[in-house]
């Protein structure tokens, strides 16, 4: 009985040192991400796409910038348009924990056509920064 208590004492002292040199792993963070949710190709030069920015952290922050790449594709596969790393600065847009904001914004490019025939888009390599912090 006495070897029982001995390691139970001891499993709680490794338990509480572990949490003494450990605490930055239980700090809260943000954690921002992008979704576009459609590409509009409604006038010559310029897409719409719409999104929400998603914070699933557990605490609010501002995003600094956002980038991606975007392929639109007619029906039948042919590119229509690519643009590689498209980065947006967003403007003092906070998102609070566990929550999502709806956001559009524009691209600008000569080569993008206004297109009303059907098409489709993907997103890739997307990335977004984060602040704690406007900016």
């Amino acid at each position: 009985m006495k070897s029982i208590g001995i390691r139970f004492l001891g499993i709680i002292a490794f338990a509480l040192m572990c949490m003494a040199v450990f605490p930055q792993f239980a700090q809260a963070k943000p954690h921002i991400t992008f979704h576009a949710d459609h590409v509009y190709l409604n006038d010559v030069g310029r897409a719409t796409v719409t999104g929400y920015f998603r914070n699933s952290g557990d605490k609010a922050a501002y995003v600094e910038w956002t980038e991606f790449d975007l392929e639109i594709t007619d029906k039948q596969g042919n590119i229509i348009w690519n643009g590689v790393a498209i980065r947006h600065y967003p403007k003092n847009i906070r998102v609070p924990s566990k929550t999502s904001i709806p956001y559009t914004f524009y691209i600008k490019s000569k080569k993008l056509p206004r297109y009303k025939k059907p098409y489709s888009w993907r997103t890739s390599n997307e990335r977004t920064h984060w602040n704690i912090n406007a900016g």
